[in-house]
């Protein structure tokens, strides 16, 4: 229809109808002309459509007139439009003039009308523009395909499909299809929903196409990692990424055959875009490159996408008339006045009553709601006013015949307004959004005094001058916290959108004055999701405040206290930080299970909860376990209901979390609902063709809204994603307290599902990432230093509820996630370290935690708690804290009492030790004496009393480093701990240190139970010893394994178990390997692992551990478990098939992995698991060796070795058997298999000398490949062994193998049976020989060829006939190919064949392939791989960039295995890989950071003394800019710190004498200074000693770290600064 919109001036300029006759009879005149085109077009025009069209066309020109006498009113938003030049009425489209007919603007569609400007000749300024409101769509069912045309581009094909859908499949190029239906547009919305067969992207809407040299394209380009780049692009070739990081800020993907269709839909503007995706606006912004002017719509696919579309729609953009009158109302109480809008929801003004000041509202009214994106009128009914709240009935009438209905209420409450809008009645048409666009909840004219806006969009934060802005903005933005304030007023605003960092959107806008308003409002409410169900009922909150924090000025920390302490989210809405109280006074920690190995079984968690309680005396403990599924972190997810058995199960996983809470600790596992792993049995159903992390196994990215959605597959019930987080919640019986979603990037709907499955059974959610789920989540698991500027608006609002903060100098803090804590995420197993970082760090970060942010404007000080009585600042580099004015901590001195509330205890710590001073707290008063307890992971020593003095004060006398607590009263005993709790073995980690408390010691003084030098206890046995302890639970006939972790110097540790009649045992005899699995306390160290497999006989065994020589053994983690290892036969001394169930690899160890595991089967999906559900996968070449005790190889004795594996190529690895002492080779055998990945068996006969042996895999050309049935035989043949082979070689065919080979058998069991005739008189040797050469005969048999066989060869044929020759130089060894080819499809045709020649003919064809010149080059890719693969994770941060680089490694070595492979193929996977490994960022040491901090203070003490004047300002900023890097380094940005030290140096004066460092006096700090310090601390020097040279030591300048001391850290420093500079 037609609906025309005049200024509400437009009448008074009407005088009379008269005036106006010619205008009217100008678009009279325009009619006709259409008709009489249309009639010179088409000589039927009359028989066709004539009537319709002269009806419609004298309708229009009667609504026309209509329109100028009445003025009618707009539905579409304020946008400028397309306009009709009044001077020779031709089409003007934005900036294209041309002479297009006015016949254009209307066509055959019903209901369609082209858009239409209009005015009168002559001078135009005075009249208003009439806009015809064109809305199109396209339904592919109905409408078909006629005049959607390929303009561009390459298909397969393309057409209506059985479901009346639009289905293109597989497009090359820049391929559109134009409505050539549709209209010339320039300002347009264009929507279409679709779905996709390819997991790539790459489709998307082309805007004002005019021919193939004007168009504009946007879509979403194919993409690795977490997200599509979205990217617009021209005609001209140019492209534009719709954000600097080449991400939409929108985490979601396009996959595959979505259950619901994508809708997409584009609005542009000028050159403003806004690109929603089901429904959601995921981008606002001015994009330059797109092209002006008007044009067509249509489809936009790139190469490699297919689609099916349902339908496209388009409709113009036409500007919002202001509304004709304005009539106010007021809301008010006794904080604030509310000025509105009585016939429209919108607020006016704003009225602070206390001190009178003002802000506005929205200061250019429209009325305009959008429903589901599209633009409304509503009808408004009479607002319903009493008072303190209004309501406004609203009803939307989407067509004549379908209506939704709501109202929108404002309620105050204190000097908050509560926006909520409530009874939504969408029966009749679905609404997924309501928005009202860019309508200004509140806002702030430049006018204002010191008007300011500050951002934060959990990324950054922007702080706007507002007084000096001077032009308005050419798109809105949007954020997650802002906040308004001129000095007199502050406001901000917060919703329950949950779009992650875009739920508060705000602009600066021109007034009609010359002055700017910057206006905050809601960028839509998300209302319902693609599952039909309701989010939330929309609600905002506005928050409208003075003087907050008593410093006189309303600035922008007024209003970052209103936004949290006014405008937060309440209980129950969404923003509220669910179980944020369970981090708020908690030291959080990762566990750590990865790989198979069970580093940290659930019990050995359990008793390090213990421990950690003891040695905090209770402190709270958050401990989020990596890996409590499947084989560990990441393995089978997003399984979630799928327990480690290796760790305990899910018995042993309850034992923990039913005992944890007694002792102060939440346990949270981490998940993944970002990639599916192949082992996962939704591998299949959800996992899309885009890589995901190549760690452990190579992920790929999870179709999450299906996971989310589906509900069945295959006609059989689906368990999605919010049924496998109930069964877990389920399982472990709600005592789950938090769940820790890994490496997570949606960012809207999927991201809501994921947190309410979470949220809504009282879990908290933790995110990987700090700006992931900005609103809900609780916790951040990689903290930077992004918070740390001073007045942070993120730490102003949530220092009390989120856990996301990096260690700063004011605030503290933990430094990072990798350190703090004893069970094994990458280094964190130091019990010292994490009890010292407790003291001075955490515990003090968690204090501030406990109380608001009143005042925080400098990184010098913050005033905390609703008194303003907290206040923690830096002084000298060093931080204090007071508490009613009385010191609580200064530097590495701590007096702080536990918890805030109830101070009932207060924590003492002294890092240098000795005495220090402190005045208790003020609800202290009155207490005479005080008793103080020396803690240790034993828990509280015997108490000290302290008198306090007259002034309240006590001294304490500390030892160094030493955790203490005061309490008022003595405290009762404390009760023993549980050790072993639910499990077999009492104290399996010796941590009671009582070697009587489960284990029988007796009197043994040569036993004790002590911490090693990572703070993990150890049994430590000098010279001989025992230990026993009787194990009582046993399952009769059940197999258990029962293990110990040991290392020995001079002695011999044993482990037995007496069972029944039955004693077996195993022993070590040296610790000469170290043990290379990652993230546990043994990595690096000597400490291995050996066990004794036994059927229990009864409910009870006596275990055993002892030692016999003159040295020392350590034992740790004894443990037993039940297994399901294979059973010995004949005289098999190992049978390894990965199978038992028990942790690690099977009987191998390494000395280095993070990589490997044990692959598990998933039917029809791995190809990883060579028999049964287990393998040994070795990744990234690991090395793997036996060990004495995991496979007993005696000396002088023969043995055959054998192996069944997978792997590529030849040479892969080699399989070998060398001396333990000597590490001679005493046997080995290269392994690989050119035919790929087939079952291969691998043979080693070796004999041992005089030492024990062991069996290595060492890695050859492969880094891959995986083994199983590693099966050791002794060769001592008994009669029993001899006569079991000579009936085995008696079965055999002779027609199998050749006459040669069999006859060799025929003989050797001839000799045989002549032995076995003998019977008893048959000698041992005798035995042994004839055992001996039959068995070797047997091994030498040459088989001929199964059918099988010969498919193996057809199958090499093939594959070597489908090679692409133009990838290949025709020279000779192409002919040696080609006629090696030949040679192999005659060999494959002979009748009788023999296997060897099989197999050397498939490894010839390999051969003769792998020695063609190839013509592409992959030199440069080989080298970034190379480069790439030598990488070690652990030494990188672990983000997005690090997700990328592994991404791009798995696509790049895959790239690498294929044939046919083009150069440009290869030239962009080397860019991207290359891009990927220059962007991952090395992690800083301890070292570097600590150098840093001293080359920062030279800096600092060098500027003191520079004159004034360009380089002092210049050394001012380097400094400044050094120390925010400094506070930022556990980012790991090395880069960062080597820019700062150049920059620094620019500046630095010339060194002189008395140089700090410069200890010989030579006038320079060089390495010869470094060497000086050390040769004093050795006493090789003294002070005034000669240096040679006429040079001599300077103690004075020896502290180069300034901390008060000469030690080695000071020539370390030294060193590390020369190596950086």
């Amino acid at each position: 229809m037609i609906i025309c919109v005049i200024k509400k001036n437009i009448v008074s300029q009407i005088s009379d109808f008269q005036e106006q006759l010619p205008f009217i009879l100008k678009i009279l005149g325009i009619l006709i002309r259409h008709v009489v085109s249309e009639f010179k077009e088409s000589m039927d025009f009359m028989a066709k459509s004539t009537p319709k069209k002269l009806v419609a066309l004298v309708l229009s020109a009667v609504m026309a007139l209509s329109c100028l006498a009445t003025g009618a009113v707009s539905t579409a938003s304020a946008r400028e439009a397309d306009e009709l030049d009044p001077s020779g009425m031709k089409i003007t489209a934005g900036s294209q003039e041309g002479s297009t007919p006015i016949s254009n603007a209307f066509d055959d569609n019903k209901g369609t009308m082209w858009e239409t400007n209009w005015s009168s000749g002559g001078d135009t300024s005075s009249y208003d523009k009439h806009y015809v409101v064109y809305d199109y769509v396209r339904d592919f069912s109905k409408d078909g395909i006629e005049g959607f045309e390929k303009v561009s581009g390459n298909v397969n094909s393309s057409g209506i499909n059985e479901n009346g859908e639009f289905e293109v499949v597989n497009a090359t190029g820049n391929t559109m299809f134009i409505d050539q239906n549709s209209k010339y547009l320039s300002n347009v919305d264009v929507e279409y929903k679709f779905n996709t067969s390819k997991d790539n992207g790459n489709m998307g809407i082309v805007v004002r196409y005019v021919n193939d040299d004007n168009w504009t394209a946007i879509y979403p380009a194919s993409g690795g990692g977490n997200g599509l780049s979205w990217q617009v692009k021209n005609s001209k070739g140019q492209t534009y990424s719709l954000t600097s990081g080449d991400y939409c800020d929108d985490g979601q993907r396009i996959y595959s055959d979505r259950i619901k269709p994508y809708t997409l839909r584009v609005r542009v503007v000028g050159k403003v875009l806004t690109v929603y995706l089901d429904n959601a606006e995921i981008y606002n912004g001015y994009v330059d490159i797109i092209t002006t002017g008007a044009g067509k719509q249509g489809i936009f696919m790139q190469s490699g996408s297919s689609i099916t579309a349902s339908y496209l729609g388009v409709t113009n953009v036409v500007p919002a008339a202001a509304p004709e009158t304005v009539e106010e109302t007021t809301i008010e109480n006794e904080k604030i006045r509310v000025t509105l809008d009585k016939n429209f929801p919108r607020v006016i003004g704003y009225e602070h009553l206390e001190t009178g000041a003002t802000t506005p509202g929205e200061t250019t009214p429209n009325n305009i709601i959008e429903i589901n994106n599209k633009q409304f009128t509503p009808v408004v009914g009479e607002a319903i006013n009493n008072g303190t709240s209004i309501t406004y009935p609203v009803t939307i009438n989407i067509t004549d015949e379908k209506a939704v209905t709501m109202n929108v209420n404002y309620a105050l409450d204190g000097n908050t307004i509560n926006y909520t809008i409530t009874d939504i009645d969408d029966s009749q048409y679905t609404i997924y959004t309501i928005n009202f666009p860019e309508q200004a909840m509140v806002s702030m004219s430049s006018t204002q005094g010191d008007a300011e806006l500050r951002v934060n969009n959990y990324n950054s934060e922007t702080t706007v001058d507002l007084s000096t802005v001077v032009e308005a903005d050419k798109a809105y933005k949007e954020t997650s916290i802002a906040v308004l304030s001129d000095g007199n007023i502050g406001a901000t605003i917060n919703n329950g959108s949950i779009k992650a960092r875009k739920s508060v959107a705000y602009r600066t806008v021109a007034a009609e004055d010359g002055s700017f308003v910057t206006k905050l409002w809601t960028n839509e409410f998300l209302y319902k999701g693609i599952d039909n169900e309701v989010i939330e009922e929309p609600w905002a909150k506005i928050a409208i405040t003075g003087d907050r924090n008593q410093d006189d000025v309303v600035d922008f920390q007024d209003a970052a206290i209103a936004r949290r302490d006014d405008a937060g989210a309440s209980e129950g809405q969404y923003g509220y930080v669910v179980g944020y109280e369970n981090y708020q006074d908690s030291m959080t920690m990762i566990a750590m299970n990865v790989g198979s190995a069970a580093q940290y079984p659930f019990l050995r968690i359990l008793d390090n909860v213990k421990k950690i309680y003891l040695a905090t005396d209770g402190f709270n403990q958050n401990i989020i376990i990596k890996g409590y599924q499947s084989e560990g972190h990441d393995a089978s997810h997003p399984d979630f209901a799928n327990y480690n058995t290796r760790a305990g199960g899910l018995d042993d996983f309850l034992t923990l979390l039913q005992n944890s809470e007694e002792y102060n600790a939440n346990i949270g596992v981490h998940i993944n609902h970002t990639e599916v792993y192949p082992e996962a049995p939704q591998y299949s159903i959800i996992g899309s063709t885009a890589g995901g992390w190549s760690w452990y196994d190579s992920a790929v990215q999870i179709k999450r809204e299906n996971d989310i959605l589906m509900t069945e597959y295959n006609g059989e019930d689906y368990q999605n994603m919010g049924e496998r987080l109930q069964q877990l919640y389920d399982d472990t019986q709600g005592l789950l307290k938090n769940i820790y979603v890994d490496v997570y990037f949606d960012t809207r709907w999927a991201m809501y599902k994921l947190q309410d499955a979470i949220n809504s059974k009282g879990m908290s959610v933790s995110t990987e990432y700090v700006n992931m789920m900005d609103k809900a989540s609780a916790f951040g698991h990689h903290i930077d230093g992004r918070f740390n500027t001073a007045g942070n608006l993120v730490r102003f609002v949530s220092n009390e509820t989120q856990d996301i903060f990096n260690n700063s100098t004011l605030f503290r803090g933990m430094t990072d996630r990798a350190t703090v804590g004893i069970d094994g995420w990458q280094t964190s197993y130091r019990l010292d370290y994490t009890i010292r970082q407790f003291f001075i760090n955490v515990l003090p970060n968690r204090y501030l935690a406990q109380f608001p942010i009143y005042k925080y404007n400098s990184n010098s000080e913050a005033v905390l708690g609703e008194d303003m009585n907290v206040v923690t600042k830096v002084v000298n580099g060093v931080n204090i804290i007071t508490k009613d004015g009385k010191e609580i901590a200064n530097g590495n001195k701590i007096f702080i009492p536990w918890d805030a509330e109830t101070e009932n205890k207060i924590y003492h710590w002294n890092s240098n030790g000795g005495n220090s001073t402190w005045y208790l707290p003020d609800s202290w008063d009155g207490i005479k004496e005080v008793y103080l307890y020396e803690l240790s992971d034993t828990g509280r020593g015997e108490p000290t009393v302290l008198k306090v003095d007259e002034n309240g004060q006590v001294t304490i006398n500390a030892k160094a480093s030493t955790g203490y607590v005061v309490y008022k009263e003595a405290q009762a005993e404390q009760e023993d701990v549980q050790w072993g709790e639910g499990g077999y073995v009492k104290d399996p980690g010796f941590d009671s240190h009582d070697p009587n408390y489960a284990w029988n010691a007796g009197d043994q003084d040569n036993i004790s139970f002590v911490n090693n030098s990572r703070g993990n206890t150890e049994a430590v046995i000098n010279g001989d010893g025992t230990l026993y302890q009787t194990i009582t639970g046993l399952t009769p006939g059940q197999q258990y394994t029962a293990s110990v972790w040991a290392t020995v110097n001079n002695s011999t540790a044993t482990i037995e178990v007496k069972n029944g009649d039955e004693t077996l045992s195993n022993y070590m005899e040296r610790s000469n390997v170290r043990y290379g699995i990652h993230h546990t306390s043994k990595y690096q160290t000597y400490t291995q692992r050996m066990w004794v497999t036994f059927v229990a006989e009864s409910d009870t065994i006596t275990l055993t551990l002892k030692t016999t020589g003159t040295g020392t053994a350590n034992l740790d983690d004894v443990r037993i478990l039940e297994t399901t290892r294979t059973k010995l036969t004949g005289t098999e001394i190992c049978h390894e098939d990965f199978e038992s169930g028990d942790e690690g690899y099977g009987v191998f160890t390494t000395t280095e992995s993070d990589n490997s595991h044990l692959s598990e089967l998933n039917p029809g999906v791995t190809n990883d698991v060579i028999d049964g559900n287990y393998s040994m996968k070795v990744r990234a070449g690991d090395y793997l060796r036996t060990m004495p005790y995991t496979v007993r190889l005696e000396p002088n004795t023969k043995y055959v070795a054998t192996i069944d594996y997978f792997a590529t190529g030849n040479n892969a690895f080699t399989f070998a058997a060398k001396d333990d002492i000597t590490g001679e080779t005493l046997a080995s055998v290269s392994c690989g298999n050119p035919s790929g990945w087939v079952k291969t068996t691998a043979t080693l006969e070796f004999t041992t000398g005089d030492n024990e042996a062991y069996i290595d895999i060492t890695r050859g050309n492969q880094s891959e490949y995986i083994l199983d049935n590693f099966i050791v035989k002794e060769m001592s043949a008994t009669m029993d062994s001899l006569t079991a082979l000579y009936e085995e070689c008696d079965a055999l065919n002779a027609d199998d193998y050749t006459e040669d080979s069999f006859a060799a058998l025929t003989e050797a069991m001839t000799a045989a049976k002549a032995v076995i005739d003998k019977g008893d008189a048959a000698t041992d040797d005798e035995i042994f020989t004839a055992y001996s050469n039959l068995l070797e005969a047997k091994g030498a048999l040459v088989g001929y060829a199964t059918a099988d066989d010969k498919a193996r060869l057809r199958t090499a044929i093939d594959e070597m006939k489908n090679v692409v020759e133009s990838d290949y130089v025709k020279d000779e060894n192409w002919t040696a190919f080609q006629n090696k080819i030949a040679e192999a499809e005659a060999l494959v045709e002979e009748e009788k064949v023999t296997v060897n020649a099989i197999d050397e003919m498939i490894n010839a064809l390999y051969a003769a392939k792998d020695a063609l010149t190839t013509v592409a080059e992959w030199a440069e890719l080989d080298a970034i791989i190379e480069k790439a693969e030598a990488i070690k994770t652990a030494n990188f941060n672990d983000g997005q960039d690090m997700v990328a680089f592994t991404a791009a490694l798995a696509e790049a070595k895959q790239l690498r295995e294929q044939s046919g492979v083009g150069q440009s193929e290869i030239d962009a996977m080397t860019e991207k890989l290359t891009n990927a490994y220059n962007a991952i960022v090395p992690k800083v040491n301890s070292d570097e950071r600590g150098a840093f901090g001293v080359y920062i203070a030279r800096a600092e003490a060098a500027l003191a003394t520079m004159p004034e004047g360009n380089d002092k300002d210049a050394m001012t900023k380097a400094v400044a800019d050094a120390k925010a890097v400094y506070e930022d380094t556990v980012t790991g940005n090395i880069g960062k710190i080597l820019a700062a030290y150049e920059e620094i140096e620019k500046y630095m004066p010339e060194e002189g004498e008395d140089i700090l460092g410069d200890v010989n006096g030579d006038g320079a700090i060089t390495i010869d200074d470094a060497t000086a310090i050390q040769l004093y601390i050795t006493k090789a020097i003294e002070d005034g000693g000669d240096l040679g040279n006429g040079l001599v030591f300077n103690l004075a300048l020896a502290d180069y770290n300034h901390d008060g001391k000469v030690t080695v850290n000071d020539a370390t420093y030294i060193q590390i600064d020369l190596l950086n500079k």
